[in-house]
């Protein structure tokens, strides 16, 4: 490929990530989790910088030429799956840009420089929007404040180039390929399986008729909709707010009918960008009459006061607490998405009984 072609094609191999850019700038500007992921975009050139330096000292001369066709083929995938995936799921777009730019690299510059600057690809996909729910989704840990997930993000991308530049000066060589996919792929499927061994099944679909206002003990008081609502949520067909009270505590209920999935992000992100200190997360089942409601149940704490959050995804054909089992799902179903959160005085177990008590009283179907 001429000299003149590969300024063009690495050139407009940019674009696919300045289309993402707004979502980026976005997220850095409406996520506290997100927001200091800008710092590390600044601070990329020097990291850029370092990778270089360590490979012109390291002087490596046994790396093996990619084969141009070879190249072009990945190329080539890569921009499809982009075209297909990456308008649809932000982070997956975001990963395949910088997949588009690093074998563009390879083209433009070789195969050296593009293992020298697999760091800095590191560090970038640790900028990935939602990375701290996958984190604690997938590992079942939870980091406390917004800045220690920061550090932590640093203190990873700092590890992995210290191993990258000892594996390069003191070996004399880059970490083969089939040794990073080997690992990669090893690790993916360890986690994958994790997930699954905790993952439970789906439970029965119900719909709360949310225009009740007396249910049994219940009363319910409407809140309007608000202007952050219509923002969050902007393509839900309906949108409503109410506070369940009884003579003893309430119950506030959020239900939605879904008109984006990309609107609805998972409750554990939501909750922690407004400040509030998750405890516990699991997927349990609410017994409620002749429903078994699969749910996503948060124990949180916010100015010195407990709460216990209920969040599950309601089809036609099921209920599901799990965030991803939605948002991976067949986009044309109908969903509604339901957030019922109450105090915690005593127990959990008393506030998870007032919910179920509740629903008891504002479910009116079950779809068979």
């Amino acid at each position: 490929m001429a000299n003149s072609l590969k300024i063009i094609f690495f050139t407009l191999s940019i674009i696919p990530l300045l289309i993402k850019l707004p979502y980026l700038i976005s997220s850095w500007l409406g996520s506290p989790y997100e927001r200091y992921d800008a710092i590390i975009w600044i601070g990329l050139p020097f990291v850029i910088c370092a990778c270089e330096h360590v490979r012109r000292k390291a002087k490596i001369a046994n790396v093996s030429k990619t084969n141009s066709k070879i190249l072009i083929v990945f190329i080539g995938l890569a921009i499809l799956a982009y075209i297909a995936l990456g308008f649809s799921f932000n982070a997956v777009g975001l990963v395949l840009a910088i997949a588009i730019i690093a074998l563009s690299t390879d083209s433009m510059f070789g195969h050296k420089v593009l293992l020298a600057q697999v760091p800095t690809i590191f560090f970038v996909l640790l900028t990935i929007p939602n990375l701290s729910f996958w984190f604690n989704y997938c590992f079942n840990l939870s980091i406390g404040t917004i800045s220690a997930f920061f550090f932590a993000k640093i203190l990873l991308g700092i590890a992995f180039f210290v191993a990258w530049t000892f594996c390069t000066l003191y070996l004399r060589r880059y970490p083969h390929a089939t040794s990073v996919i080997f690992c990669s792929c090893a690790l993916a499927t360890a986690i994958f399986a994790e997930i699954r061994a905790r993952e439970i099944p789906v439970g029965d679909t119900a719909i709360i008729n949310t225009n009740t206002i007396k249910a049994g003990k219940w009363i319910g008081a409407d809140i309007p909709e608000n202007d952050l609502d219509k923002r969050l949520f902007q393509h839900a067909k309906n949108i409503k707010r109410k506070i369940y009270y009884n003579d003893n505590s309430n119950v506030a209920l959020l239900a939605i009918d879904v008109g984006d999935v990309a609107d609805i992000h998972p409750i554990e992100i939501c909750m922690r960008s407004a400040g509030v200190a998750i405890i516990t997360s699991r997927q349990i089942y609410l017994n409620v009459g002749e429903h078994k409601i699969q749910v996503n149940e948060l124990i949180m704490q916010s100015n010195n006061q407990k709460f216990g959050a209920y969040s599950f995804f309601i089809c036609e054909n099921f209920s599901t607490g799990y965030f991803t089992k939605f948002r991976l799902s067949d986009s044309q179903k109908c969903w509604r998405h339901y957030q019922l959160t109450t105090p915690i005085e005593k127990s959990e177990t008393l506030a998870r009984e007032r919910v179920k008590d509740l629903l008891a009283n504002i479910l009116i179907k079950k779809s068979n």
